[in-house]
């Protein structure tokens, strides 16, 4: 697909289609997919290896992430960050929803207006994000908000906690609690 001028997309289907893969990112500043598995289908993202796949992993890893794009992956009630992706793995669930977002301010905002239970975020030495959720947890409603390096231990409900404790990327994560009002 041709469109170098294209600043922000919206996508919503089974699989990654070729034609986004293959597209040029260089003045895209936003983008969503929301991706769902057909009823029939007995697996789940993340452990399953198909072509579309690839194309979509091969998609993120154009991005310039050094501007300040963050992709995010939306799982059930929680929610995986990654920073600077190098490496992307895909938590198993059956409904995946990714966003390229820019700048930091709005992002967190518009991932606290969601009220989740659970953000994990795969950084890098030097986090902006953690300083901003850091701030912000100060000025909003709520009960509780704990924070701490890995995944959440009193969250071993969460599918997307049981997953992250399992891979090798648990090092490089910091994981927010939320308790809202």
């Amino acid at each position: 697909m041709l469109a170098p001028n294209l600043m922000a997309f919206c996508f919503e289907g089974y699989k990654m289609p070729l034609s986004i893969s293959t597209m040029d990112l260089s003045n895209l500043e936003r983008g969503r997919l929301d991706f769902y598995l057909q009823p029939s289908d007995s697996y789940n993202f993340g452990n399953v290896d198909t072509s579309w796949l690839k194309n979509l992993l091969r998609f993120v890893q154009k991005f310039d992430y050094s501007n300040g794009l963050k992709l995010i992956f939306h799982c059930e009630e929680s929610i995986l960050i990654y920073e600077a992706p190098r490496i992307i793995l895909l938590p198993p669930t059956r409904k995946l929803d990714l966003y390229l977002e820019n700048p930091l301010e709005s992002f967190v905002n518009g991932i606290i207006f969601a009220q989740p239970k659970i953000i994990s975020i795969v950084h890098g030495i030097d986090s902006k994000i953690l300083q901003v959720f850091y701030e912000k947890k100060q000025n909003i409603r709520l009960k509780e908000v704990t924070n701490h390096k890995g995944a959440a231990e009193d969250s071993g409900t969460s599918l997307l906690c049981t997953w992250l404790k399992s891979e090798s990327l648990i090092e490089r994560i910091t994981t927010f609690n939320f308790n809202w009002e």
